[in-house]
């Protein structure tokens, strides 16, 4: 996919270049050496209004030292991609951004618990915003399918971890998530997500719709050439399990050296 850019490349890197100095200044930021594509992804992400940038940089950092032993490489990672457990679409919203299909019903709870798959499903985000800039302008669209879920799944995730979920999704639906698509919703995941909700931002719950069979709701942000057939779509040129893999190789040290600085903030 081609890299979209809605205002001139001249003008975006001085706007860039503009953050890099913002961050320079701040006391706290200053502290950091960041990579250009984290200067670029929340400098975009707030379509360039830089001190609600330097605002949700400040926020990451504090999300990412509440809970250092979230933001670390996981190598459930791999099954949870090779399950479709969560898997990043190679295919696109109507607005351009990109299709997450999360299915926690899949988690075989011998191998991969649900607050695992979570755990991965952050690494594919992070991996995304690395690698795709198209991420930065158009954000994601996820689709949760509770196809499969049980009690043993939501009893298997401690009130703690359902507070970490909750506080990992309210910074990445605070502005890269445009809308969580709720489908094949059974009593499981309608108790899970009660659960979650005394602990989301409301403009984030806003983003949540729920869904019985009929789907076309769906079809207006996610155009069925984007969808798999399991929901009434035609899109069948995803990512193989080796593209996968090469992208993770890419991202990893990307990622792990961003971690390892920001977790060294006082």
């Amino acid at each position: 996919m081609s890299q979209v850019i809605p205002i001139g490349a001249v003008e975006e890197a001085k706007i860039i270049f503009q953050f890099s100095c913002i961050v320079k200044e701040d006391e706290k930021l200053s502290k950091f050496s960041f990579p250009k594509w984290c200067l670029e992804f929340f400098s975009r992400v707030t379509h360039y209004n830089l001190e609600e940038s330097r605002k949700y940089l400040l926020s990451y950092i504090d999300l990412v030292n509440s809970m250092p032993s979230v933001f670390v490489w996981s190598d459930k990672l791999y099954q949870v991609n090779q399950d479709q457990i969560h898997c990043i679409s190679k295919a696109s919203n109507a607005a351009g951004g990109k299709i997450i299909l999360f299915r926690p019903g899949l988690c075989d709870l011998k191998t991969v618990s649900p607050f695992e798959a979570i755990h991965a499903a952050g690494i594919n985000i992070w991996t995304e915003i690395a690698l795709n800039p198209d991420v930065h302008h158009h954000g994601m669209e996820v689709i949760v399918d509770a196809k499969g879920t049980t009690f043993g799944h939501l009893w298997s995730v401690t009130l703690n971890q359902f507070k970490l979920s909750a506080a990992l999704n309210n910074f990445v639906q605070e502005k890269i998530v445009t809308k969580v698509h709720m489908v094949n919703c059974n009593r499981v995941m309608r108790i899970a997500f009660e659960l979650l909700r005394p602990f989301i931002k409301t403009e984030v719950f806003n983003q949540y719709v729920f869904y019985g069979e009929d789907l076309s709701k769906l079809y207006e942000s996610c155009p069925k050439s984007s969808l798999p057939a399991e929901y009434g779509g035609t899109f069948d040129d995803d990512y193989t399990m080796d593209e996968r893999m090469s992208r993770f190789e890419v991202s990893r040290p990307l990622l792990e050296a961003l971690w390892e600085q920001v977790k060294q903030v006082d």
